[in-house]
């Protein structure tokens, strides 16, 4: 999958409900083309960027410490990723 299919996908889930890997319910909502604004409880939890995407596209083996090193967002961003990417290989 490429940066773009990922991103078309996220965009397509707006509202939808995911799951940290602690399991931790959380929902978005597009903030403009590159950025989503991350809720979780109601509340404003961060944002992740087609750029953070990007960078979990091109490096998905690193550990969580070193995603979080990179991205504030990175538990939230992660679970998109590894959902969206389960979800292309099922199709």
């Amino acid at each position: 999958m490429d940066i773009e299919t990922l991103w078309k996908r996220i965009l397509e889930n707006e509202g939808e409900s995911f799951y940290t890997v602690r399991g931790l319910e959380f929902d978005y909502e597009k903030v403009d083309y590159d950025k989503i604004k991350i809720y979780r409880d109601g509340k404003f939890a961060g944002f992740v960027t087609k750029d953070n995407m990007d960078f979990i596209l091109n490096n998905p083996n690193l550990s969580r410490k070193e995603y979080r090193d990179v991205m504030w967002t990175s538990s939230y961003a992660l679970s998109l990723y590894n959902t969206l990417i389960k979800m292309e290989k099922n199709q």
